[in-house]
């Protein structure tokens, strides 16, 4: 039995929005987004960071671009594919943890009088790094997309092709962003202990 699909390529559902994968968009990066900013409060607030200021001597002012990109583009990929695998939900938790390094370190830093080091070495290139890593998180939930429309017959070709245009779209801007937070961070916002 062929499954009739309206002009958008979307069999009529009230899961329509959900089908076409136009919240990867809008919803997905806020859900992703909202997991860091609440690792980054927890981590301020109630877990303390496990080191001092002094273990964080180590981490000079000469930064290597390439190598921070590779780390960042290799943590965004496995995003992606966690993502992918997990339909959101190791995404999520992986960043929540990255957001509680981030609010572990804030909290460090301001409690030991260096709050200076925070506004020059983490806060130029930590949102635009993090943005990047949720728009890859949420291109990685392509895979359950993809999987729940072959179950269901519920979108048509059009549909998956605006489904995969989307995603490409968010991968390609995600690791622009990324490879933006790198340079950043290696030529910018670097600090010298």
């Amino acid at each position: 039995m062929k499954v009739k699909h309206d002009a958008s390529g979307v069999k009529p559902t009230s899961l329509s929005w959900f089908f076409t994968g136009s919240w990867m968009l809008s919803v997905a990066p806020t859900v992703f987004l909202a997991s860091i900013l609440a690792g980054t409060v927890a981590g301020g607030l109630w877990w303390p960071a496990p080191y001092e200021p002094a273990d964080l001597a180590s981490a000079s002012g000469s930064a290597d671009t390439l190598a921070i990109a590779g780390n960042n583009l290799t943590l965004a990929l496995s995003l992606f594919v966690l993502s992918a695998a997990t339909a959101g939900l190791g995404a999520i938790v992986a960043l929540f943890i990255n957001g509680l390094i981030v609010g572990q370190l804030a909290v460090l830093l301001i409690d030991n009088s260096l709050g200076s080091m925070l506004l020059v070495g983490l806060l130029p290139h930590v949102f635009i790094e993090a943005l990047g890593l949720c728009l890859v998180s949420s291109a990685g939930l392509l895979g359950p997309l993809i999987a729940v429309r072959l179950i269901t017959q519920s979108v048509g070709p059009s549909a998956t092709k605006a489904i995969l245009i989307r995603s490409v779209a968010l991968t390609t801007v995600g690791f622009t962003l990324i490879i933006v937070a790198a340079v950043v961070e290696g030529h910018i916002s670097t600090v010298t202990w």
